[in-house]
């Protein structure tokens, strides 16, 4: 009996194109179920098995990745995708490449596009929900464990993580940017501390571009000398920083 006589192979498969675009976009998490889905098309459940396996437990150390390695946000966002994106494809290519190919051959079906758009939706909500709630409670946590020493009548403020810096180290800060006229009676200013070891890093927030005046700098600098003759066993770091903590735009040490 010969093929026409067989009649087309029986299932619908995802194309390699199709598991590309919908792993870019979608996730690992998609890139396994597409190819369980093929290889369970195909009649190999072990391998399906595995193909979802994997998926999960890539999915697993990437959300670890995102949290826990450091400086991690520093890398291009494309790459992360992009990387898992071609071990799918590369995977897809090498086991199921040929199969693919005598499927569509044989005059077999593929997946419609609605299909796989629905998968890729689906892989983008659970991949992006846990992220956004790990991140909220992050941002939960680390609120929570933020003190503030208010200094003189006008109550100029400092704030601190109390799990990592003492109150008494911070008032030392405050009674020094006291002394040297910084913490002053006619306008409130606010100061974030960070210790780490002896070194203190001391973010104050300034105008955008006001790093760029000789005047502004140098009395930042006037103020750095006489913290740190206040402090000569731990190095004093100020952070210039517009808006948020993690845009210095001038670092005085």
């Amino acid at each position: 009996m010969d093929l026409q006589e067989q009649g087309p192979p029986k299932g619908k498969i995802y194309t390699e194109r199709t598991i590309w675009f919908a792993t870019f976009f979608g996730g690992p998490l998609v890139a396994g179920y597409l190819l369980f889905e093929n290889f369970k098309a195909f009649g190999e459940r072990e391998r399906a098995k595995t193909a979802l396996i994997m998926s999960i437990a890539f999915t697993i150390l990437l959300f670890a990745a995102l949290f826990l390695v450091p400086d991690i946000d520093k890398v291009p966002r494309f790459i992360i995708p992009l990387t898992y994106t071609a071990a799918a494809f590369g995977l897809a290519k090498h086991y199921q490449g040929a199969k693919i190919s005598a499927h569509i051959g044989a005059g077999g079906e593929t997946q419609s596009a609605g299909k796989a758009i629905l998968v890729t939706v689906v892989g983008i909500v659970v991949l992006v929900l846990p992220i956004l709630q790990i991140s909220y409670l992050s941002e939960e946590i680390a609120e929570a464990s933020v003190s503030t020493r208010t200094y003189g009548a006008i109550k100029n403020e400092i704030t601190y993580d109390a799990a990592n810096i003492t109150v008494a180290e911070v008032d030392r800060i405050g009674a020094s940017l006291s002394e040297t006229g910084f913490f002053d009676e006619q306008a409130a200013k606010y100061v974030h501390v960070i210790r780490e070891e002896t070194r203190y890093d001391l973010f104050i927030s300034v105008v955008e571009g006001s790093e760029k005046e000789p005047e502004m700098i140098k009395a930042f600098e006037e103020l750095h000398k006489n913290i740190q003759t206040s402090f000569p066993n731990n190095k004093i770091v100020l952070d210039l920083v517009v808006d948020y903590i993690d845009n210095i735009v001038k670092k005085i040490e």
